[in-house]
């Protein structure tokens, strides 16, 4: 199986199949990790494990809330490395010799809505603690 190092004209082909879909996938998941815990309490609200009013509880009420208020407060690395990967991406899909599919396009839309929305929900503390 010739690789890089035996056929130099492999090199930029298997790095562009790298790069951009990598990118992509690492902001995509750095940008959704930090949009949930920025809206902790929000996101436990919709999906029914908190009441809306009630999603942390009192402080030192225990029960795992330390955790809850602890994920929360992790957003600011998750919405910097993200910010850094989707530019990058972005970087990627500009800069792309080849026609760029409309779900990558897509893609990286979505990741740039779930940073603001991890930045709204770190700036405007509403969903977190």
């Amino acid at each position: 199986m010739p690789s890089e190092f035996e056929d130099p004209r492999l090199a930029p082909l298997r790095a562009r199949a790298i790069g951009r879909p990598q990118f992509l996938r690492w902001a995509m998941g750095t940008a959704a990790i930090g949009a949930v815990t920025s809206n902790l309490a929000a996101v436990l609200a919709a999906i029914g494990a908190a009441p809306a009013d009630q999603a942390f509880g009192p402080p030192g009420a225990g029960d795992g809330i330390f955790v809850l208020q602890y994920l929360s407060a992790v957003t600011p690395p998750f919405v910097f490395v993200g910010a850094g990967l989707a530019l990058a991406a972005t970087v990627e899909v500009r800069r792309a010799a080849e026609e760029v599919a409309s779900g990558t396009i897509l893609a990286v839309w979505v990741t740039w809505a779930l940073l603001a929305l991890a930045a709204l929900g770190f700036f405007l503390p509403t969903g977190a603690p």
